[in-house]
C-alpha cells in the first residue's frame, strides 16, 4: 500500500516521514535497486525502445511512428515511418538506425534522417556496433559506419533473432541457438525444445530465455548456470545485470551468482538497459527508471484540478491526485536517504 502525506510544508516533509516512522517498505541493501521516475502513454501500442547512447534520452516506435523522450519524460521529436515498424538499435554516435519493412533508416540523435537503404527481404532484426548488422530473410548484411555495406551472408536455417558474439554470431531458430562465423560456416549448435524467446551476449557470455528458464552459456555453447522461475519468460537484456521480464514481473539478476538483486512487481512486452537506467514499454505505456542504489524514492504531487487538492507525498508512483483523482498534476520526484542524520533548526 502507498504511503501519501498531505503537506503544506515541503522543506519538512522527510523528516516527519523518518520521525513518526510511517515508512516501512523494507530497504533494499544491494546497489541494484531501480525506482520508477515517469510514466507517458504515447497513445498506440510500442512496438520497440531503447536508450539513445548519448544519454540524451529514450526513444520509442509504435507501427509508423518514431517517439523520443528526454531523461526527464519531456517529448524531444517525433517522426514518421514510410512502411511499418520491425525494429531499431541505438548508434554509438547518438544516432538510432530503424528497419522498417523494405527499407533500413538512419536518423541522428535529433531525429533527423540521414540515409535510407532500400531492402529487397523483410527485416527481421538489426543490430548496431562497430558495424550495423542486420538480419533480412535468411540473410546477414553488415553496413560500415558511413552505411557503406560491407558484405552478406546466406543463412542455411531459418533465423528468428541474432547476437553479435565477438566477431561471430550466435543464431536463434524456432528451438535452437546455432554460432556461425563471419562466412556462415556453423561452429557448433546447441538444442532448446521448449524454444527460445529472447537472447543476449554479454561478458563474453550467453544469456537465453526458453520456456520458464534462463539459460548462461560460455563462448562454446557449453551450460553454465540455469534458473527457472515460475512464469514464462518473455524478453532478457544485460548490461551489467540481467533484466529478466517475466508474464507478471521484472527481475535483476547478478550474472556472476545468478541470484535475483532487485525486482519489480509487475511485467513489461519490452526492455531496455543502459547504465543505471532502465525502460520499459507495455501496451501503449512507457516507463522510465532509474537505478537509485541505497536511495529511498518519494514522489510529490501538486493537484492543479479543479479543486486544487494541494501537495501530498507518497512512496509509490501516482499519475493522478490521490485525493480527486485528476489527472493535471505537477510530479516532483524526491531522493532521499532515511538513515540520515539532518540538522535541527
Amino acid at each position: 500500500m502507498a504511503l501519501i502525506l498531505e503537506n503544506e510544508n515541503i522543506e519538512v516533509w522527510c523528516s516527519k516521514i523518518e520521525e513518526r516512522r510511517l515508512f516501512n517498505r523494507p530497504r533494499n541493501p544491494s546497489p541494484v535497486n531501480f525506482a520508477i521516475i515517469w510514466k507517458r502513454d504515447v497513445g498506440d501500442t510500442i512496438l520497440g525502445l531503447s536508450h539513445l547512447i548519448s544519454r540524451r534520452g529514450v526513444v520509442v516506435a509504435s507501427r509508423r511512428i518514431m517517439r523520443a523522450f528526454d531523461l526527464d519524460g519531456e517529448m524531444r521529436w517525433r517522426q514518421g515511418l514510410k512502411s511499418d515498424f520491425r525494429d531499431l538499435a541505438p548508434l554509438p554516435d547518438g544516432g538510432i538506425v530503424v528497419a522498417c519493412k523494405d527499407a533500413l533508416t538512419f536518423l541522428n540523435s535529433d531525429g533527423d534522417e540521414k540515409k535510407e537503404i532500400p531492402l529487397d527481404s523483410e527485416p527481421v532484426q538489426v543490430l548496431a556496433g562497430e558495424t550495423v548488422d542486420l538480419l533480412a530473410g535468411n540473410e546477414l548484411h553488415a553496413f560500415d559506419p558511413d552505411w557503406e555495406p560491407l558484405g552478406k551472408v546466406q543463412l542455411e536455417v531459418k533465423a528468428e533473432a541474432i547476437i553479435r558474439h565477438g566477431s561471430h554470431f550466435i543464431v536463434a531458430t524456432e528451438d535452437s541457438i546455432i554460432e556461425v562465423n563471419g562466412e556462415g560456416a556453423v561452429q557448433w549448435d546447441m538444442g532448446f525444445d521448449k524454444g527460445i524467446s529472447s537472447l543476449v551476449s554479454a561478458g563474453g557470455k550467453i544469456y537465453l530465455a526458453s520456456g520458464r528458464e534462463v539459460h548462461a552459456l560460455d563462448s562454446k555453447g557449453e551450460s553454465l548456470w540455469k534458473e527457472s522461475f515460475p512464469n514464462h519468460v518473455r524478453h532478457i537484456v544485460s548490461n551489467g545485470v540481467i533484466l529478466v521480464i517475466l508474464e507478471g514481473g521484472t527481475v535483476f539478476m547478478d550474472p556472476e551468482t545468478h541470484e535475483i538483486v532487485s525486482r519489480i512487481d509487475h511485467g513489461f512486452s519490452l526492455g531496455h538497459l543502459s547504465d543505471n537506467m532502465a525502460v520499459f514499454g507495455s501496451e501503449r505505456t512507457v516507463e522510465f527508471y532509474e537505478n537509485v542504489g541505497d536511495m529511498d524514492v518519494f514522489y510529490e504531487i501538486m493537484c492543479r484540478g479543479e479543486r486544487k487538492c494541494g501537495t501530498f507525498v507518497s512512496s509509490d508512483f501516482v499519475n493522478q491526485c490521490p485525493k480527486c483523482g485528476a489527472s493535471k498534476i505537477i510530479l516532483r520526484v524526491e531522493k532521499k536517504r532515511l538513515d540520515e542524520k539532518r540538522p535541527r533548526g
